[in-house]
């Protein structure tokens, strides 16, 4: 075999494979209840919701999937009454992200998971 055709092998190869890489990166789905936060070079652009979606491939990339569905935050509070007796007190939490507030929840929340509140004792 001629180099040159080796080297036309090689280079339609890598041709190939970067055009599949593009069409596959290009499409994604997303589950029920979920919400996707995209990014172009770092800076907010959409939410993707549900269903099959679009992105630019190389430049749009996903940062975070936000779970849409309730969710619960259980703590237990420990206070003292009049008669200087401590009482716990076990309380539950329900919440969930509202679907045109994802962008909010993911940017302006600083850890919505973290539970370092010294008031809290799981």
């Amino acid at each position: 075999m001629d180099i040159t055709i080796i080297a036309i092998i090689i280079v339609g190869g890598f041709f190939a494979l970067l055009v599949v890489g593009t069409v596959l990166g290009s499409f994604f789905t997303i589950q029920t209840q979920q919400a996707a936060v995209i990014q172009r070079f770092g800076k907010f652009l959409r939410i993707a919701n549900a269903g099959l979606n679009f992105k630019a491939p190389w430049i749009d990339s996903i940062v975070a999937m936000v779970d849409l569905r309730i969710q619960q935050f259980s703590a237990i509070i420990e206070t003292k009454t009049k008669d200087n007796v401590f009482v716990k007190i076990p309380v539950n939490v329900q919440y969930f992200v509202i679907p045109d507030g994802v962008e909010n929840a993911f940017y302006k929340l600083s850890n919505p998971r973290r539970r370092s509140n010294p008031m809290f004792t799981t």
